[in-house]
């Protein structure tokens, strides 16, 4: 009698972790929703669709240019280690990839301030102020206080 119930119970788990598992299975992947398209953001900024739509062109165009420069960025790291493990470094080449990296990274940065223009522009100012409190909190946490006292915030 308690081997039946126990097979019954173990019967009953086996046909629970299967159902949990095909329907798993069976459901079609979802596409994570990121940027502008998260109905987290579209709901802490109040965008309209429209305005939605707007940022979410920018962000995508600044992905792609910024991917470039990631893509060069990540050669030249690779191209200043390599020279590193070797066991004379030749110092004119260290300089020049240097260099290179602090340029490409001021490109970065640059394309970054850039967007962040456009996408100031897009807001209106209620959004514009949600827009500085989250880089602020979220991206630039070490800037609260100064950010904060600057903006008339206590």
């Amino acid at each position: 009698m308690r081997t039946r119930n126990l097979l019954i119970i173990l019967l009953v788990a086996s046909l629970g972790v299967n159902a949990g598992l095909l329907i798993n299975y069976l459901r079609p992947p979802r596409a994570p929703v990121t940027g502008w398209n998260c109905p987290m953001m579209q709901d802490r900024f109040q965008l309209t669709p429209v305005q939605a739509g707007e940022l979410e062109k920018m962000r995508i165009a600044m992905v792609a240019k910024t991917a470039e420069i990631k893509q060069d960025l990540e050669m030249k790291r690779q191209a200043l280690l390599d020279l590193h493990r070797q066991s004379a470094v030749d110092d004119a080449r260290a300089d020049s990839l240097l260099m290179a990296i602090a340029l490409r990274q001021y490109a970065m940065e640059k394309a970054v301030f850039m967007h962040m223009q456009e996408v100031k522009n897009a807001l209106t100012p209620a959004q514009r102020e949600m827009f500085y409190r989250l880089l602020t909190d979220e991206i630039c946490p070490g800037l609260k206080t100064e950010c904060r006292m600057n903006c008339g915030e206590k």
